[in-house]
């Protein structure tokens, strides 16, 4: 877009040495009509070739002036008002440049123009005047779909200066509208803007624990792993390119799209940024240019929606370099897993994801937002199954009595909540429901299973603490390594089904049975002791009579 300005002024300057009564001869061609001798002239037609476009777009070509084409193609003489702008458009354009009189006139017009080749936002604000249809009249050309090489060609042009509008992007396409002017006394060509904003997301892992893809040392990725009950971090990051397209705008707004899975709960804003400016929550009255973030909302499947938007973006950079170059608008946010979390399947893929795209403005001249592509993450919790188990038989051992510890076997014991299959952890919402039973005792079921699930990489601890009657109580605590590796969509190595932690118990010794070698023996022990006694006396006596 920065080239179609610049081609834009040296036009104008151009048409400014025609207005100003260079004239020159008319281009045409002869053609010999039904009377001998006597010539015709058709005037040439010409085409504008629009470059670097998507699909989708329709370019209508306005004919704001016209006039006398001078003998070497350069400028045109004696300028008129073309027939694309009506009279609403033409005094529009006076009021705009401030002409009264016998100054109103299409040549006026074109000398304030030309003034314009020093003030680009000039010749864009005159360009603006047309975003009504009210100010437009007839259009002198239309594409609408691409040719083999990939470009829009308006053809049927007569000299002159034409606007070049897009009108075919609908509201939501991930396009930016255009609007320009350019000379025309010969085949033209423009160059567009092709580059657009993007989004991209990102979770936080511990560093040493982070996506197997990620290069990035402070833990950001595409995946993470986190207990149920921990708060983690998103990144949202939106990238605008270093086009000068945004000073087109009035106003220019962002909104973040952002939707959760059902086992994800949104914690709140923890900082936002615009390149390295920070930018505070929008508070009426007091600070007109922050953000504002609308209410989290439920979807069909539990999902949870919310949006974060900055009305004007140029309101918080008024440094026009800084709207001119690249601008990274960085939104991170807290969030946590909760009591709805479900660990993976047995193939490893993740449940918990998060989506975000990113609306922006895309036409200056009138209202209209595109969309990126959407981004998204992974958020896994871990699961672990536990058999208790005879140690002799490898029967199972329902009802023994266990407590779960982190990190250290002496820590407080973690609170868990009975889940069909097991326990998962608490969360803080589970221990402010007076309907969910929280404890810290766990005990094997029938099957003498323990399924412990919401579990973080880390090392966790299980302590027996009322074993099956007749088994002995276990020497120490059990130490489960819970381990993950994890990218994009997939846990690819970790505890799972297949690999259950295995706890065995072992009877106690057999007590000896009355009337059998239990007795003998106690005999034989009572029998020593008699014995032992009377050489004690006998020694002794020995002494006194010596």
């Amino acid at each position: 877009m920065k080239k179609v300005w610049k081609g834009a002024a040296a036009a104008i300057a151009a048409l400014s040495l025609g207005a100003t009564g260079f004239i020159g001869a008319t281009s045409a061609y002869a053609v010999e009509g039904d009377n001998p001798g006597v010539v015709e002239t058709t005037p040439a037609t010409y085409s504008i070739t629009i470059k670097n476009a998507d699909e989708g777009h329709t370019f209508n070509a306005y004919q704001i002036f016209q006039g006398k084409l001078s003998e070497n193609g350069a400028t045109l003489s004696d300028v008129q008002w073309g027939n694309g702008v009506t009279e609403a458009g033409q005094t529009a354009a006076y009021e705009y440049f401030g002409l009264t009189g016998d100054n109103q006139t299409a040549a006026k017009v074109a000398e304030e123009l030309a003034k314009a080749t020093t003030d680009s936002d000039k010749a864009k604000g005159f360009a603006a005047l047309f975003k009504t249809a009210d100010n437009l009249n007839t259009v002198a050309g239309t594409a609408n779909t691409r040719n083999e090489q990939g470009n829009y060609v308006i053809n049927g042009l007569t000299a002159g200066y034409y606007l070049v509008k897009d009108t075919g992007i609908a509201d939501g396409n991930n396009h930016a509208n255009t609007v320009f002017i350019m000379k025309v006394v010969g085949n033209a060509q423009a160059n567009v803007k092709s580059s657009k904003p993007t989004v991209s997301k990102e979770v936080k892992d511990e560093a040493a624990d982070k996506d197997g893809a990620s290069t990035d040392n402070d833990g950001w990725g595409d995946s993470a792993d986190h207990e149920i009950g921990e708060t983690f971090q998103f990144k949202l990051t939106a990238s605008l390119p270093a086009d000068s397209y945004r000073n087109d705008y009035a106003t220019y707004k962002l909104v973040f799209n952002d939707t959760m899975s059902k086992g994800i709960t949104y914690k709140g804003i923890q900082s936002v940024k615009v390149n390295t400016t920070t930018v505070n929550a929008f508070a009426e009255g007091t600070n007109p240019n922050g953000y504002k973030v609308a209410g989290v909302t439920d979807g069909d499947k539990g999902e949870k929606s919310w949006t974060l938007t900055i009305d004007d973006i140029k309101k918080i950079l008024t440094d026009k370099t800084a709207i001119n170059g690249e601008i990274t608008v960085e939104v991170i946010y807290n969030a946590q897993l909760n009591g709805d979390a479900v660990s993976m399947d047995a193939t490893g893929s993740i449940a918990q994801n998060n989506v975000v795209d990113l609306d922006y403005s895309n036409n200056p001249y009138g209202d209209g937002y595109g969309t990126t592509e959407e981004d998204k993450v992974y958020v896994a919790t871990l699961k672990v199954n536990v058999n208790k188990v005879d140690g002799a038989t490898q029967d199972a051992l329902s009802g023994v009595k266990f407590t779960l510890h982190k990190n250290t076997s002496d820590s407080a014991a973690v609170k868990v909540v009975a889940t069909a299959d097991g326990y998962r952890l608490a969360t803080e919402a589970d221990e402010a429901d007076e309907a969910t039973t929280t404890t810290t005792e766990l005990v094997t079921n029938a099957q003498g299973k323990l399924n412990l699930s919401g579990l973080d990489t880390g090392t966790y601890y299980l302590v027996e603490t009322e074993p099956l009657d007749g088994y002995n109580q276990l020497a120490g605590p059990v130490k489960i390594e819970v381990t993950a590796e994890h990218t994009n969509d997939k846990v690819t190595s970790l505890n799972t089904a297949n690999k259950p932690v295995v706890i065995e118990n072992n009877k106690g010794s057999q007590l000896p049975e009355t009337g059998g070698m239990g007795t003998t023996m106690l005999y034989v022990a009572g029998g020593a002791i008699v014995l032992i006694a009377g050489i004690g006396m006998a020694v002794a006596l020995r002494r006194r009579q010596a």
